[in-house]
This record gives structure tokens, sequence and C-alpha cells, in this order.
């Protein structure tokens, strides 16, 4: 037995696997909008992951932040993201998106209902 613990000693154990590296946060400015993909596509973001659920403190903190940083402010986008807990940037834009077309059928609608 003495034999064998001595041999499973000096036999090297297999090294543990290592976690995958986590990508490095996008440096301010680093991350704009995607440019027109070729052959006429639009700049619209890819769908935003399966975190597209808002919660309702996320949600509060998305409009404060449009409120806090509106578009002449310089990495407008970055600062939204970082006082979102738990959004992406690409996350923000999109709801942004999706809030300001919402907002304009709502106005749409309206006024197609008072002709």
């Amino acid at each position: 037995q003495r034999q064998q613990r001595a041999a499973a000693a000096a036999t090297p154990a297999a090294p543990p696997k290592a976690a995958p590296p986590k990508p490095a946060p996008a440096k301010a400015g680093a991350q704009r909008l995607a440019a027109p993909a070729q052959g006429g596509g639009s700049a619209e973001p890819p769908p935003p992951p399966a975190s597209a659920e808002w919660s309702a403190e996320q949600q509060r903190a998305l409009e404060q932040a449009l409120a806090r940083f509106p578009a002449s402010v310089e990495d407008r986008w970055d600062r939204i993201e970082e006082a979102v807990p738990g959004k992406t940037r690409a996350e923000c834009v999109s709801r942004y998106k999706q809030i300001v077309a919402a907002l304009k059928a709502k106005k749409a609608a309206a006024a197609a209902a008072k002709q």
C-alpha cells in the first residue's frame, strides 16, 4: 500500500481545466453600432440576447440615464450602459428603439383617431 501511495503521489495529477477567459470590457467609444452590411443591409444592431427582459429597476435606470445623457453627450451609450445594471450597450440601444417605435405608433394611432 505504501508503494501504491508513493506512486500515486509521484504521478502528477491532470491539471484542472481552466475556465475560458472572460472578454475584456469594451473601451469607451470602441463599440459602435454596426455599419451597414454589404449588400445594402441596415445598421440595425443584432437581436438582443436572452436577457432581453427588463426589470422595473432597469427600466427606471434607462429612463434616468437617457435624460441625464442627451444625444449631444460624448460616449452617450457607454455612459448609459454603465448606468443600467445588468444590461449591455446593445440591449440599451435596442430597448430605446423599442420605446421610440411604441411612442411613434401611439402618436400615429391618436392622429388617425382624430380624423
